[in-house]
């Protein structure tokens, strides 16, 4: 069984989440996983639906430039949202799959943008990769 839950940080500035707040899906991290896990048909299904509005200068709005974003975090394995729902805030998301392979949720951190570094993004990137793979081989358990 999948769960919801977040750690919050010590720091006196972070980035609050409400558990289960839905966000646009072609501009948050955790959005690019599943989108990666899905066909490009599907994606287009869901864009044609929702729309690619922009909220940030940052906002990928170009149906082109996200298929593009995608086959990235497919090869990856790891999806960012650069200040693209809100200023101030990045993210890194990497899937979470279950037995047939399928994307079924990921994991992510929000970080405020001026600690998103070049050293903390790869290191970031590292863990939350693993959390993603320690929770797939957790699905495969049941």
């Amino acid at each position: 069984k999948l769960s919801t839950d977040k750690v919050e940080c010590s720091q006196p500035i972070r980035i609050i989440h409400s558990l289960g707040q839905r966000n646009p899906v072609h501009c948050t991290g955790a959005s690019k996983t599943l989108f990666s896990g899905m066909m490009n048909e599907e994606n287009d299904r869901v864009i044609a639906e929702r729309g690619l509005r922009s909220y940030t200068l940052y906002t990928i709005t170009n149906r082109d430039q996200l298929f593009q974003e995608i086959e990235r975090v497919r090869k990856e394995g790891v999806a960012f949202d650069n200040e693209e729902l809100d200023i101030g805030v990045k993210c890194i998301a990497a899937p979470v799959s279950d037995r047939a392979g399928r994307v079924v949720t990921s994991i992510g951190i929000s970080v405020p943008a001026q600690r998103f570094l070049p050293d903390a993004i790869s290191r970031l990137g590292a863990e939350v990769k693993k959390a993603a793979r320690e929770n797939t081989k957790r699905l495969f358990l049941f």
